[in-house]
């Protein structure tokens, strides 16, 4: 087939919020920020095991909050926290 095409015209996206002093678990709110995505979509992702996160509080799963590790988020948009 023919060669591969160089993406000349693709820009760097930097996330909507500062990850930079926040805290080391995040909010789904806050990821959602981050990434400028809804959070349900967020939600959807750490349902279906797709974002790492875990659940804490309430007795049961649908009362507990998720939270996410910051470094999960970093690691995606490949910042440099140093």
């Amino acid at each position: 087939m023919g060669t591969p095409t160089k993406h000349r015209n693709v820009k760097k996206i930097e996330p909507a919020t500062s990850i930079e002093g926040l805290p080391i678990f995040l909010t789904v709110d806050q990821v959602a920020s981050i990434l400028r995505i809804r959070s349900q979509t967020v939600r959807d992702l750490l349902k279906a095991g797709r974002l790492p996160g875990v659940r804490v509080g309430g007795g049961s799963e649908r009362e507990g909050r998720w939270r996410i590790p910051r470094a999960v988020i970093e690691e995606m948009l490949h910042v440099d926290t140093n």
